[in-house]
């Protein structure tokens, strides 16, 4: 089975004795599964990491006294940035559903203002209208008494005219 693809160059400086020639990075079989998301303790027993020296043949796995002798365990470190990673993620996360939270805190405000304002409106709306009404009715009762005095200056022209014919 040929080894998943990985982009990142390995660093193999804490193994002196195990520099592989091939060109290509020395994946351990702990590693490679770590990679594919296949790790389960419980279910199949885990194989001893070993890798090719530069001569073809196998080492044993270096002991922790060894690890910590040649530098930091790349796991761990490959391990701690994705936690780190993953709360990078999880706060944005967190940011982005206090945002959502907000936006909708907003949006129920606006729903209420919306609606405030279309009861001012109607409300609005049935005073203009009424007071249109008053108003029209005010300047029809003022043509009405014009017309009527008029008719009653003409009327006593008229009857003043006729009168006067009459002597």
């Amino acid at each position: 089975m040929s080894e998943p693809y990985d982009p990142s160059p390995r660093d193999t400086s804490f193994y002196p004795s195990r520099q592989h020639s091939g060109g290509g990075a020395v994946v351990l079989p702990a590693r490679q599964e770590l990679l594919a998301g296949r790790r389960n303790s419980a279910s199949q027993p885990q194989p001893q990491p070993q890798s090719l020296s530069t001569s073809g043949t196998r080492h044993p796995p270096l002991s922790s006294d060894e690890l910590q002798s040649h530098g930091p365990d790349p796991q761990q470190a490959k391990i701690e940035a994705i936690n780190a990673e993953l709360d990078q993620t999880k706060n944005i996360l967190h940011h982005n559903i206090e945002s959502i939270v907000e936006r909708g805190q907003r949006l129920d405000h606006l729903d209420q203002q919306t609606q405030a304002l279309s009861v001012s409106a109607q409300t609005f709306n049935t005073q203009s209208a009424k007071t249109r009404r008053q108003f029209w009715w005010k300047d029809k009762k003022w043509t009405i008494i014009i017309a009527l005095v008029l008719i009653l200056i003409i009327c006593g022209i008229v009857g003043g005219a006729v009168k006067g014919s009459e002597k």
